[in-house]
């Protein structure tokens, strides 16, 4: 369950920027596809790290309706 709090913590932190760089600049939307590639990679992560149900689990607490 280590694994699952870390993953939720850094995920949560990066939903939570995520919604921070939303902007109509240039500068923001670069950042906010930097930010969302991270957050991709971090779910990867996630997903190799974690059981079926952590995942599920995982999902269902970031509110997130696709595996």
């Amino acid at each position: 369950m280590e694994a699952f709090a870390t993953w939720q913590t850094i995920l949560m932190n990066e939903l939570r920027m995520l919604k921070q760089l939303r902007g109509l600049d240039d500068m923001s939307l670069m950042r906010y596809a930097m930010k969302d590639q991270d957050f991709g990679l971090h779910c990867y992560q996630a997903e190799e790290s974690l059981t079926d149900t952590e995942l599920a689990l995982l999902n269902k607490v970031l509110h997130r309706s696709e595996p």
